[in-house]
């Protein structure tokens, strides 16, 4: 027996040594310690029996035992530990039976040897983790533990360069590097506890910021206090005096760590505030916490995301923070309040990199869908729409890093193909490609002088490439070689006969200039050609219409379906435009039919702008409205009726699936963009008239390049031809005009709402300037918004009247007149549009529309006493609708869906209108609504008003809306 009172090991814990004995079993069996640790040896008993009925997000009994936090706080019961003392520590009791009810529930628990290990941890005061670590334990996850091979080279995972330029941050598996920029290694700090997937200086150079983690298990953010750098540096010249075997000297002595951990899952991204007073961490759990660097505390928890955050950037200012996440969006945040600014949802893959410009002006992002895009950043201090300012594509490869070149001229973006090439931000074309890696980039960063440019490899590798100079880019040079549009004003047109056939000689015969031909395509594929004389910049119409037999009365407009082309002295069709496409998509739901200028769905239309040109199959139209619901899709041009083409395009149908283009015209001498996308030639030849006003007959306008003989190619676009194929070409000089329409108003003016009536114009020979519309003979008592303004390009205008009395007597004889101007070639043109018909007036309406602003109402009609509201381009800004009713109308009031605002700048329309558009509903009074300012909004005023689907549509008095240059 007193055998069993020697000790042969005292520093065997006394728990479990007792245990032991009782339970007779050999005390050489268990290893001598002196203290329990909570990390290495607590958790994993934790995540082993306990964590999966009390985790964070399902703590069952409210007890969290997925940190020490939790474990120590205790649950719906009160207490878990009692710090010193085992036996009245409830998780120990329910471990073991003693209290019900029994925990885990199932019979292989804890084994007596972990019951000891518990119970002695708690004898000895329950120590947490040390250095301020909060550990933490997730569901069991039990990982195989693979040796590396020694020689085995590790990914280079991230870089950051010191403000100084000098010192480079390195980054491997469980590793970071501080370095010179010539690779001699000043500090290196191996013990985080997995892959590190950034790295970044502090503004002052003075602290490194690390993100690692352990995947399914926690994230951990580090911040290395380096103090002084010029200390490494004097280190290293110490290290160089003294010979040593040691190539990594490691002067970690320099520098102080103080870690992060709140995170659930692995970080990929953490970012010191610019006066480095709050740290944002993010990764795979979907949140972003904001830290006090100070104190240490968590200060903010930002949720929103529905995928991995992948990217963090403070704004210069550090009141903004943008995220770039795996759900395929960037989300813009308030770094004060941590409330969620915009949304921007246009990436088409995982948003891999984010950052902003150094003048704060713009986020820019690259993301798994191969582009570059950036956001002009407008919400600074409350919630805007951040519009989107170009997409470019850059590679075909995933884009997965990127970084500001310091000057604000450029971005380095690299690609995982090993790609890296150089965005200009004067232009946000690439300007520069470097040197490809033959391997997958990491990281990416630039020194402060902008001259070099550092690149983490996935074999292992540091690379530096030179970065080219960033010149700033020449101005554009015009579509047609440097010289003015001449217009031509030649006698009374020439008319002749093809007579001897054209198609029938070696060389087409001359025409005068100015001629009107009569002709007939005899046979099938058969083309007529014809030249003239033209000097550079001579601007010429050139039509060709079908003509009908004056007998037959069956074929209006005769069989031929023409098709025109001019060719040079070569015989090749003289080149239009050269159009670079800059974003490729296709049509999704259904196809278009040749006329149609509504409901264009595209894949990717969120990526694309308002004026926009769309390229599909030959065919150029241009982007007029965007989709105003989820069940819509683009208007085109002119945004009613036959659609538009541009540059002289024809119409075509287009098959569902069918491949489109956003392009853009280059000038004369631009050089394409190395983007991967292709560069469409369009020559002057066209089947129709571009703007569907005479059916199948063809038009186009010709801008002579240079002095020399033009050649018109006549013939029929199904390739027939006979007896009846008659035509009459006309080559003309060009004369830019206008025609202009109003609609007549029909219904009663009312005192206190509008009437509305309709301007349009009919534009011809390439006329596209804006045109005025007036009237000066209204009866007294009536106010209107003339002047109405059809805008450059546009096709329509709106405008009202109203009554100031409602008992004004009206002359049943007067018909107001309206006049249209415009500016042609140097001349005004001036038109009569029509007129306003016979006004008559009413007593009372069932309704009176109104629009206030800040909930109230001016009570006068008088123009120069209208509310005003003001908003900028990429802005959105809120009103209300209210309605004064008449006493036995309650009935729901509609004003309009995609068009509910009248009269606003091309760009401007009501936003947020859902499936029924902007409806007060039965017994509302008034609503809310939103105005947004297309980024394309140019500046100035007009009179806007709203229109209730209701008595031949009544519309609320005008507000001025201020379209104001940001």
């Amino acid at each position: 027996m007193s055998s069993l009172l020697v000790i042969p090991n005292m520093n065997l814990r006394p728990a479990l040594l007792l245990l032991l004995l009782l339970c007779g079993l050999p005390i050489s069996s268990v290893s001598a310690k002196q203290a329990v640790a909570f990390s290495t040896e607590i958790v994993p008993l934790l995540e082993k029996h306990c964590v999966a009925c009390h985790s964070v997000d399902e703590p069952e009994g409210g007890l969290v035992l997925a940190s020490y936090a939790g474990l120590m706080g205790g649950g719906d019961s009160g207490p878990a530990i009692t710090p010193g003392t085992a036996q009245s520590s409830r998780i120990l009791l329910m471990i073991k039976g003693t209290l019900a009810p029994k925990m885990p529930p199932e019979e292989d628990g804890f084994n007596e040897e972990e019951l000891a290990i518990l119970t002695e941890w708690i004898e000895q005061g329950a120590i947490g983790p040390k250095d301020g670590v909060k550990e933490s334990a997730s569901p069991a996850m039990q990982f195989p533990k693979i040796v590396t091979d020694a020689e085995a080279i590790q990914p280079a995972t991230a870089v950051s360069v010191a403000p100084s330029g000098k010192l480079l941050a390195v980054a491997r598996f469980g590793s970071v590097t501080l370095q010179t920029d010539s690779g001699e290694i000043l500090n290196r700090w191996e013990d985080f506890p997995g892959k590190i997937n950034s790295l970044r200086f502090s503004k002052d150079g003075k602290t490194l910021v690390v993100a690692s983690g352990l995947t399914g298990k926690y994230g951990l953010a580090v911040l290395i206090e380096l103090g002084d750098l010029s200390k490494q540096e004097e280190a290293l010249a110490a290290s160089k005096a003294e010979p040593s075997d040691d190539s990594a000297t490691d002067h970690s002595s320099h520098s102080s760590k103080r870690l992060f951990q709140g995170h659930r899952d692995t970080l990929y991204a953490a970012e010191l505030s610019p006066d480095g007073q709050r740290l944002a961490t993010a990764g795979y759990d979907q949140q972003i916490l904001l830290w006090d660097v100070a104190t240490g505390e968590l200060v903010n928890r930002l949720e929103g995301h529905n995928g991995a955050i992948l990217g963090l950037a403070f704004s210069p200012d550090g009141k903004v923070l943008v995220s770039g996440s795996a759900d395929e969006t960037v989300k813009v945040w308030n770094v004060e309040t941590g409330e969620r600014f915009d949304t921007l949802n246009q990436p088409e893959g995982e948003v891999l990199a984010v950052t902003f410009t150094e003048d704060g002006k713009y986020i820019l992002a690259c993301s798994a869908d191969h582009r570059f895009r950036a956001w002009k950043l407008t919400s600074i201090d409350k919630p805007r729409t951040n519009p989107l300012i170009t997409t470019r594509y850059i590679d075909d490869a995933s884009l997965n890093g990127i970084a500001i070149i310091p000057g604000g001229k450029g971005v380095i973006v690299v690609s995982e193909s090993g790609n890296a090439k150089i965005v200009r931000i004067a232009d946000w074309n690439v300007a520069a490609t470097l040197q490809p890696f033959g391997a997958t980039t990491s990281d990416v960063a630039v020194a402060m002088d902008g001259k070099e440019a550092f690149l983490t490899l996935f074999d292992g590798t540091l690379v530096r490439r030179e970065i080219p100079s960033l010149a700033q880019p020449d101005p554009p040079t015009s579509e047609a070689p440097k010289h003015d549009s001449i217009f031509l004003d030649l006698a009374a047109p020439t008319v002749v006969a093809e007579n001897p056939k054209p198609s029938a000689l070696a060389t087409p015969p001359l025409l005068p200039r100015n001629v009107i031909v009569h002709g007939n395509i005899d046979t099938p594929k058969q083309v007529d050609r014809f030249r003239w004389a033209a000097k550079a910049g001579e601007v010429w119409a050139v039509d060709c219409d079908a003509v009908a037999d004056s007998k037959d009365t069956t074929t209006a407009g005769g069989l031929l379906d023409p098709t025109i082309q001019i060719e040079n002295s070569e015989g090749k069709i003289v080149t239009r435009v050269r159009l670079q496409a800059v974003r490729e998509s296709y049509f999704t739901f259904r196809g278009k039919s040749s006329t149609q200028s509504n409901d264009f769905r595209m894949f990717g239309w969120d990526g694309m702008h308002l004026d926009d040109y769309l390229y599909s199959n030959g065919e150029v139209t241009r982007l007029w409205m965007h989709p105003r619901g989820p069940d819509s899709g683009f208007d085109v041009y002119p945004g009613e009726g036959d659609r538009w083409t541009y540059f002289e395009t024809s119409h075509v149908t287009h098959a569902l699936g069918e491949p489109a283009y956003i392009v853009k015209p280059l000038a004369t001498d631009e050089a394409p963009l190395a983007n991967g996308l292709p560069v469409f030639e369009i020559g002057y030849q066209n089947d129709d008239d571009p703007m569907r006003r005479e059916g199948k007959n063809s038009r186009l306008i010709f801008r002579a390049p240079s002095d020399g003989l033009f050649t018109v190619a006549i013939s029929d676009r199904r390739l027939e031809g006979g007896a009846d194929y008659r035509y009459e070409l006309r080559i003309r000089p060009a004369r830019p005009s206008f025609s202009a329409s109003v609609t007549e108003i029909k219904q009663p003016l009312l005192r206190g709402a509008g009437r509305e009536f309709t301007v349009r114009v009919e534009r011809y020979d390439g006329f596209d300037g804006a045109v005025v519309f007036d009237c000066d003979d209204l009866p007294a008592g009536v106010h209107s918004t003339f002047p109405v303004t059809v805008e450059p390009g546009q096709k329509s205008a709106n405008g009202i009247l109203w009554l100031d009395e409602a008992d004004i007597k009206l002359p049943p004889e007067l018909k107001p007149t309206v006049f249209a101007t415009g500016w042609g070639t140097g001349v005004q043109l001036e038109r009569v549009a029509g007129s306003l018909g016979s006004l008559t007036s009413a007593d009372s309406a069932r309704i009176i529309p109104k629009i206030s602003l800040n909930q109230t109402v001016s009570a006068s009609g008088q123009a120069s006493e209208f509310s005003e509201l003001t908003i900028a381009p990429g802005e959105t800004v809120s009103a209300i609708v209210e309605v004064e009713r008449a006493k036995d109308f309650d009935a729901e009031v509609s004003f309009g869906k995609e068009k509910a605002g009248r009269n606003a700048t091309h760009g401007v329309y009501v936003d947020n209108i859902g499936l029924n558009g902007l409806l007060l509903l039965k017994g509302m009074e008034q609503r809310k609504f939103f105005i947004t300012a297309d980024p394309i909004s140019k500046p100035g005023m007009r009179l806007f008003y709203l229109k209730a689907e209701l008595d031949g549509g009544i519309t609320s008095l005008p507000i001025k809306l201020h379209v104001q240059p940001r």
